[in-house]
């Protein structure tokens, strides 16, 4: 637990003001990568805002909206060690918002979503994730 803790700690610290929403992205992403392969909701919290939002269809197409503090613990069923998230493109319009584009892929699920970010007091967080299930057929990009 207390691993996780610094794990969650060094992945969101509250950067210093000079961060920008581009490095921030990054960081986040991983959090939230992390977060999902070791299946911590400590490392997941520290990288979502709590009252921000999570949008996805159900079942007969319609939106379905949830707070990340709804969300994020159905996320969290056990590791996953085959967790990979791959970045497509950072934006980072303003020094209060950015964006991230990318494909996670799970064991057995892949999705594209969208996170959007803004700085708020406590540091950069994630406020609104959109996502869609697609097929895992197509090659991801090697890592680094």
């Amino acid at each position: 637990m207390i691993a996780e803790l610094a794990l969650a700690a060094a992945l969101t610290s509250a950067a210093p003001s000079s961060d920008t929403g581009a490095s921030a992205a990054s960081r986040l992403a991983a959090a939230y990568a992390e977060g999902l392969k070791s299946a911590s909701l400590d490392t997941l919290n520290s990288a979502f805002a709590p009252d921000g939002s999570f949008f996805s269809r159900d079942e007969n197409g319609r939106l379905r909206r949830q707070s990340f503090s709804a969300a994020l613990p159905t996320w969290v069923d056990g590791p996953d060690p085959t967790v990979r998230f791959d970045v497509q493109r950072i934006e980072n319009p303003t020094d209060q918002l950015a964006s991230v584009t990318g494909r996670l892929r799970m064991a057995t699920r892949c999705y594209q979503d969208q996170l959007l970010l803004m700085r708020l007091a406590s540091g950069w967080r994630i406020v609104a994730k959109t996502t869609e299930q697609i097929p895992c057929t197509e090659a991801l990009p090697p890592r680094d």
